[in-house]
């Protein structure tokens, strides 16, 4: 018998902070970016108002579950990083959903919008389709509409559709970000890291592209 002691025990040091910041900016891959939107300016914004949409704004999704979830005692938000750097930064959306309607006025009414939607897998719990969770995916047209500075960014462990992706200027995928989400995009966001990752997947722009049928599914036996 093992004693494996407390596994929810957080022993990170500011040093494991660091090495997960940089790893998660490293990650980061630049999907779109069209009117130079990207990066941004902390001096043009100085006195502006930003608006982050989505529940993972505040409580990001950085990791699957089962075998592969890992306990992130020092998560840091978006919404804390961008606030650590003096800039005038709100959210909408909680776990409750986010209001297309809602979202749109606030994006309106500020100067930049950020829209944060993640897909959620894990050991055991493959996802039923290839959309944002909740509802993000009306929202992001929605807040598009209102906003013409709107940026995406895209936690997901895998291939999503971007039925909206002609309504943004700036798309960001982070993957899996891990504890240290929020310094990392801020630093991709203002230009003090230089997005250099590639996709390693394939974005399909519809349902089963590639046309599968049920025939080619493998048998996987039970046992």
């Amino acid at each position: 018998r093992h004693d494996y002691g407390n596994i929810n025990a957080s022993v990170t040091t500011p040093e494991n902070a660091k090495l997960a910041q940089t790893l998660a900016e490293q990650s980061i891959v630049l999907l779109k970016n069209e009117g130079g939107l990207l990066p941004l300016s902390k001096t043009a914004l100085a006195g502006k108002k930003i608006v982050l949409v989505g529940i993972d704004a505040t409580d990001p999704y950085t990791g699957g579950s089962g075998s592969g979830a890992v306990s992130d005692h020092d998560k840091v938000s978006p919404l804390t990083a961008l606030k650590a750097l003096g800039l005038d930064v709100t959210a909408v959306g909680d776990a409750e959903g986010t209001s297309p309607s809602q979202a749109a006025a606030a994006a309106k009414a500020a100067d930049l919008a950020i829209v944060f939607g993640s897909a959620h897998t894990g050991e055991g719990h493959d996802r039923d389709n290839l959309n944002l969770e909740g509802n993000i995916d009306q929202v992001i047209p929605a807040v598009a509409a209102a906003q013409k500075r709107t940026i995406v960014v895209l936690s997901t462990p895998g291939s999503i559709l971007t039925s909206w992706r002609d309504a943004v200027p700036a798309i960001l995928y982070n993957g899996l970000p891990g504890e240290q989400v929020g310094p990392a995009l801020a630093d991709i966001l203002f230009g003090v890291t230089t997005p250099q990752a590639k996709l390693p997947i394939t974005m399909p722009k519809v349902e089963n592209e590639q046309g599968f049928t049920e025939s080619q599914y493998p048998e996987i036996p039970c046992r």
